[in-house]
């Protein structure tokens, strides 16, 4: 009997499409050639063996599994012209580059137990301990020239299992309009830059984080101006700032989240920060079974007017709608300075 290819199983490996895997040469082009055909074939795997991949901005197609071996890592150039340029799209902010990219794509997911990493540290964010807030657009536009590690946008059917992320020059992962997307069991360490967010979500619904080990050095899982159905369990959690953030992007609804069972340590600016500035409306939000040690502020919850800079708005929005919320079976350490 014939031994079947890789090809013909639907597994791309892609040091048969010219990836080296020694570092030190550019494997973008390689890797992108594998997903491409990945894709042609109706779907497939397009496995990473051990080695250490360079790359710039590579996209995802449907029906696309990335699958990293346990001695594999894949790592983002450090040239910022080697990435995609995009926009954040309703957050209004100026990213202009992403790692791994997908839109308008369904059925991806990255999986195995390799390493995704971004050498953040070679882009400087322009500014330290700086605050959104408190800065004019141009200077969030200095601060946001650096490529996110994953970017989604309007997606279905994401997967994350298994690998680890880490030095992000930016956030980590920003879903956009994305829907049916699952997080399990990975590890998250993002601290090389300033503003290092986790696990970012703007106007996607149905979403389950499980088993996950994040640390980070902004929001740990913020999210921001709509939701519908979230699952966050089983998790744990170190952020400089907030370990799970709602808001303050708030002009939507944001319904049916539930947290639980997570433990959230050297936490600052709140474990958990709940901001309806926006006019929008949060309902139907539950909390239960958390343990928080050396956090500031565990609980923050804030419903007002937000005049806010990302829209140069002259007048606040009004006041939204916040109710049926829920806090059980919560202990916490706070600490004794930020």
């Amino acid at each position: 009997m014939q031994k079947k290819s890789g090809k013909d199983v639907g597994i791309f490996n892609v040091l048969e499409f010219g990836a080296k895997g020694d570092g030190q040469q550019m494997d973008t082009e390689a890797i992108q050639v594998a997903i491409d055909a990945c894709a042609d074939n109706c779907g497939g795997t397009v496995f990473f063996p051990a080695g250490v991949y360079l790359a710039g901005a590579i996209f995802l197609k449907n029906n696309v599994t990335l699958c990293l071996a346990a001695e594999a890592k894949l790592m983002g150039s450090r040239n910022i012209e080697d990435y995609y340029e995009a926009t954040l799209g309703d957050l209004g902010l100026d990213f202009s580059s992403s790692f791994i990219h997908a839109e308008n794509v369904k059925n991806i997911r990255i999986i195995g137990e390799g390493i995704i990493d971004g050498q953040g540290s070679a882009f400087s964010c322009g500014a330290e301990n700086f605050n959104f807030e408190d800065m004019d657009r141009a200077e969030v536009s200095q601060v946001n020239s650096r490529p996110l590690l994953m970017r989604f946008q309007e997606c279905e059917n994401i997967s994350l299992e298994g690998v680890t992320f880490r030095n992000g020059a930016s956030m980590v992962m920003h879903c956009e309009k994305s829907k049916d997307i699952k997080v399990t069991g990975i590890k998250i360490n993002n601290r090389a830059n300033q503003n290092n967010d986790g696990l970012d979500f703007t106007a996607c619904e149905n979403v389950f984080i499980s088993n996950c080990d994040l640390s980070c050095g902004d929001d740990a899982i913020p999210i921001f101006t709509s939701a519908k159905n979230f699952v966050i369990t089983n998790c744990i959690i170190s952020s400089r700032w907030a370990a799970i953030r709602i808001g303050p992007y708030s002009t939507g609804t944001f319904k049916n989240i539930a947290v639980s069972n997570c433990v959230i340590y050297n936490t600052y600016g709140a474990a958990i920060k709940i901001q309806l500035v926006e006019g929008g409306v949060m309902e139907d939000i539950s909390f239960d079974n958390l343990v928080m040690d050396n956090v500031t502020s565990p609980i923050s919850i804030r419903l007002a007017g937000w005049l806010g800079w990302r829209h140069e708005r002259e007048e606040s929005l009004p006041t939204g709608k916040l109710q049926n919320i829920q806090f059980s079976n919560i202990r916490a350490r706070v600490a004794n300075n930020s």
